[in-house]
């Protein structure tokens, strides 16, 4: 709110807002309002101002009209110029004050709605350019574009965002189409994969390659069907098809190997055994490296899918079974004769042995596993050598010969196929040194990037291949070796220098960790508090060693394991040789300070123990006469303690924290408790307040029209209830003590009123019935009225008085008329009525009489207020007075209504009971 205020006195140019010129029917409006107001003079200057800002506001400031200065206004185009109208007619010129401040605000309106309008349609534009459009930006976007005044807008940010619009729109329905487009085409390659894969099995196990042709054209249709979308949101169906399409290519090129091998009669001859000279002729029939030999069963791409390999390599089996071997031409030779002993056939158990044998023979050769085959058929030489004139079944014979002419034959091919393995190997390992190369080349422009970490995998891979081929086949040449070797070489430099550098950098953080080690060793350790008394059991300290205490040493003990820690895990930043060494040292520096350190601390906890029980303690004495500022005062003290004892030794941060919180339990109970007192105290006192105060209330609530004995009866009450001692809050009783007494007085002020009205009232009753009287005996007592009037509102004693007058004979009586004048003359003293000298003489004489009598008879002369009252109750009950002593009564009842309530009214027992 204030923000106005300081920005007073800061120059700051507010933003320029484009000058809008104001709309023709403002114009109008102003050039036809200042001709009607001021004249022609006052129109042609403001039609010259149209435009400038700056003559318009000298218009409106000038204007001795206000519509003149209203029209000004209103033809101001720019912001500031609004701005500058609405700050000087603030003050002044409510009605050009509003105008301004109203064309300012929408002047502001319109340029905040228009640059909202801007930033819209720049996220309008973004969105459109997006290639995945979230539906609910746009919606955001629709939302914010609707929140803005249309009439504000320019209307070619309104052609704008319809334009940006409609492109989202056919861009969100585009996409909306590819999705639908994508499900579809997801859902049928998730559909036909599994009958596919029926199809292949049953075309794998009876089927023929056209089968497989077919099945794969029917995949390459559904994936040229694949819709138009990124890789990332097909990659998973893209794989499957082409994991199919790839095991349909195998399945159809095994399938064309066996149909092929099956039209052809006659199989290849074997190629000769090691050992054995190659007859003439011979060397053609094998195959040369010009004219590579036909495909084997072996040499084909192997299946990733285990279930097809497993259905073909049975058909390889059985049509490995179903051809009879081809003889070499080192077996055409004639046989040697037969021993001329034979023994007997051979036994089923031993045809059982031998056929498991050759069943798990044939299984090998199956499965391309030539060192089992190897294996298998040394069994079975071993089991048949020591019987080799038992006779066989030729059915054995005719299988085992098979089995050891294809096993020679792939042994060859083995040998060949190492070679070319081989040189696969070195082409790869001298493509990686290629890639290797580029990649470092520091002059080269564009160089693609090194996975150092998959590129280390693959020369490792690379190395693994070569040694599994120097275990399956025969030994390479030295040439090559040197050629695969030179190639890796070359290519694990990157990979040799990155573990170089890790070497480097683990080199140094073993050194930053010994120097951090060195420092800790080189702190020395305080005294224990064990040697404080016995300096000579201490360990000496060299002369020149620094003072460390405790919380200096824990400081530093913390530091460490910071730094420690920085340096990442011991496992992997460390060399392997230094690991175990290092962990051992970091034990020992660490026990050399924490053993001490241990000890000290379990002393420190009993220290915090013990102080947590005074505290508790004090909670328990709470109930006992114990001062709470002495408790306030050992709670400090205890509190004071525990921060000794924490800046000397801090604890481990959970150890220390729960002990904290526990004495902090304790002590907060005692300061809660000592709250409850007060808070009892504090209720207490305003109780007695409340108390004092609705005394008070009842003072002030006294009505000077009740009757007088309530009113005293309530006094009396009030002063009984306050003179009650009672504790008030501090400061509030010599306030109340003022308030009482001046309610007190203010109460009695109102009680003496009452009693003087209702004294006034009485006498003026009075009057009424003396006259009453003087008429009656006047008439001779006459029985017109034979009953006395009602005397209620007399005391007791006059009524009585007056009763007995006016029962009695209407005669003078019963005192004499010198005795009725003296009672005059002493009631006449008593209130102090002026009377004439002769009055003054009789006064004197009767005072004089009254003198002698009590003289003579040795007697005070009583005269108080009970001897007053009687001589007026004696006048009261007097009949037969002359004019003068009536006239003379009528004075005194006159001054007796003047004097204070109650004079003369009192009379013992009958005064009280009075109610006056």
């Amino acid at each position: 709110m204030l923000s106005w205020f300081f920005k007073k006195g800061v120059h700051t140019q507010a933003p320029v807002a484009p000058k809008v010129p104001p709309p023709p029917a403002v114009l109008g409006a102003a050039a036809a309002a200042a001709p009607a107001a001021a004249g022609p003079d006052w129109a042609a200057r403001l039609q010259a101002a149209q435009g400038d800002d700056a003559a318009l506001l000298r218009i409106a400031a000038s204007a001795p009209r206000l519509e003149i200065k209203m029209a000004a206004v209103q033809a101001l185009a720019a912001e500031a110029s609004l701005r500058q109208a609405e700050r000087e007619f603030r003050s002044h010129d409510r009605k050009v004050h509003r105008l301004a401040k109203q064309r300012l605000e929408a002047a502001v309106a319109q340029r905040e709605a228009r640059a909202r309008a801007q930033v819209l349609l720049e996220r309008a534009a973004a969105l459109v350019d997006e290639a995945d459009v979230p539906i609910n930006h746009v919606v955001e976007l629709d939302h914010g574009w609707h929140a803005l005044a249309a009439d504000l807008l320019e209307p070619r940010q309104r052609t704008r965002f319809a334009e940006l619009r409609a492109r989202l729109d056919t861009a969100i329905r585009e996409r909306g189409e590819a999705e639908q487009r994508l499900h579809r085409w997801s859902g049928d390659v998730r559909q036909q994969l599994p009958a596919w894969r029926e199809a292949m099995v049953a075309a794998a196990g009876q089927g023929e390659a056209g089968d497989a042709a077919r099945l794969a054209l029917d995949l390459r249709a559904l994936l040229e069907a694949r819709p138009a979308v990124p890789a990332k949101v097909t990659a998973d169906l893209d794989t499957a098809l082409g994991l199919a399409l790839q095991a349909a290519s195998q399945v159809e090129s095994r399938l064309a190997w066996l149909a092929t091998q099956a039209a052809e009669p006659a199989a290849v001859p074997e190629p000769p055994a090691a050992g054995e000279a190659a007859e003439p002729g011979a060397e053609a029939a094998l195959p040369r490296p010009e004219t590579l030999p036909p495909p084997r069963w072996t040499d084909l791409p192997a299946l990733a899918d285990a279930e097809l390999a497993g259905i073909l390599d049975q058909r390889h089996a059985s049509w490995l079974r179903e051809r009879a071997p081809v003889p070499s031409r080192a077996s055409a030779a004639p046989t040697p004769a037969p021993s001329p002993a034979r023994n007997d056939a051979a036994t089923a158990a031993q045809r059982a042995q031998v056929d498991s044998l050759l069943q798990q023979a044939e299984q090998a050769l199956a499965e391309g596993q030539l060192g089992a085959l190897q294996q298998q058929l040394q069994a079975i030489d071993t089991l048949v050598g020591p019987k080799r004139a038992t006779v066989w079944p030729d059915a054995l014979r005719g299988r085992l010969a098979a089995l050891r002419a294809e096993g020679a034959r792939l042994k060859g091919w083995q040998q060949w196929g190492g070679a070319r393995a081989r040189e696969d190997l070195v082409t790869e390992a001298e493509a990686l040194a290629r890639h290797t190369q580029a990649a470092t080349d520091s002059e080269a422009v564009s160089k693609p990037k090194l996975n150092l970490t998959d590129h280390a995998q693959a020369i490792q891979a690379l190395r693994q291949r070569w040694k599994e081929l120097d275990r399956l086949s025969a030994a390479a040449p030295q040439t090559l070796w040197q050629r695969f070797d030179a190639a890796l070489q070359t290519a694990h430099a990157p990979v040799a220098a990155q573990q170089a550098a890790l070497q480097a950098a683990r080199e140094e953080n073993l050194a930053a960790r010994e120097a951090l080690l060195a420092g800790l060793d080189a702190l020395p350790l305080p005294p224990h508090p064990a040697h404080a008394a016995d300096p000579a059991a201490a360990t000496p300290l060299p002369s020149d060693a620094p003072t460390v205490e405790w919380k200096d040493l824990v400081r530093e003990l913390h530091g460490f394991q910071l730094a420690w820690r920085k340096l990442g895990p011991v496992e992997h930043t460390v060399p392997a040789s230094a690991r175990q060494g290092l962990q051992q040292r970091l034990r020992d520096s660490l026990a050399r300070i924490e053993q001490p350190l241990q000890a000290l601390r379990q002393v420190a906890t009993g220290e915090r123990e013990r102080l947590i029980a005074e505290a508790q303690a004090l909670v328990a004495r709470t109930g006992q006469p114990l001062p709470w500022h002495e408790a306030a005062r050992q709670v400090r003290d205890l509190q004071s303690a525990w921060q000794h004892h924490a800046r000397q030794l801090p604890l481990p941060r959970a150890l220390e924290s729960d002990l904290w919180a526990r004495f902090k339990a304790a002590t907060d109970a005692v300061f809660a408790q000592r709250n409850a007192a007060a808070a009892a105290r504090d209720a207490a006192l305003s109780a007695n307040l409340t108390a004092r105060e609705s005394l008070l209330e009842r003072l002030a609530a006294l009505d000077a029209e009740a009757d007088p004995a309530a009113i005293e009866r309530t006094l009396a009450e009030v002063d009984r209830a306050w003179r009650v001692p009672a504790e008030l809050p501090r400061g509030a009783g010599d306030a109340l003590e003022a308030r009482f007494r001046s309610a007190w007085a203010a109460a009695q002020q109102r009680l003496n009123a009452t009693q003087t009205r209702h004294w006034q009232s009485q006498c003026d009753v009075l009057l009424a019935r003396l006259a009453w009287c003087e008429s009656r005996e006047l008439a001779g007592g006459g029985t017109a009225d034979p009953s006395p009037p009602e005397q209620d509102d007399l005391p007791a004693a006059w009524q009585q008085a007056l009763a007995w007058r006016w029962g009695r004979p209407p005669a003078p009586g019963p005192l004499a008329a010198t005795e009725v004048d003296d009672l005059l003359l002493q009631l006449e003293a008593v209130l102090e009525m002026p009377s004439t000298p002769e009055r003054q003489a009789e006064r004197r004489q009767l005072k004089l009489r009254a003198l002698k009598a009590a003289m003579e008879g040795r007697m005070q002369p009583a005269q108080g207020p009970a001897q007053h009252a009687a001589a007026w109750l004696a006048l009261l009950r007097q009949g037969g007075l002359t004019t003068a002593q009536r006239q003379r009564l009528q004075d005194l009842v006159a001054a007796l209504r003047q004097a204070p309530p109650g004079t003369l009214a009192r009379v013992g027992a009958s005064a009280r009971s009075s109610g006056v």
